[in-house]
């Protein structure tokens, strides 16, 4: 049995990929909150603050959609 290896040039190539993931699926997020669907920009934010939580104003988004969600599911009943 052998041990998987992770170089740093691995690591390298990985990084970009999910920050340009990450800034897909925010503008995502963006699109479906302009479309009023809520769970949809709740969602794509989430994945996207899985892979980069850094990025900028993620954090924000994922605060103001688990509210309105939370908000309009408390609506409906």
């Amino acid at each position: 049995m052998t041990a998987a290896t992770t170089t740093t040039d691995d690591f390298e190539e990985e990084a970009p990929l999910s920050k340009w993931e990450s800034l897909h699926l925010k503008t995502l997020a963006e699109q479906s909150y302009t479309n009023k669907d809520l769970e949809s920009a709740l969602k794509y934010t989430k994945r996207a603050h899985r892979l980069n939580p850094s990025l900028n104003n993620l954090s924000d988004m994922l605060t103001a959609y688990n509210i309105l969600v939370t908000a309009s599911a408390t609506l409906i009943l």
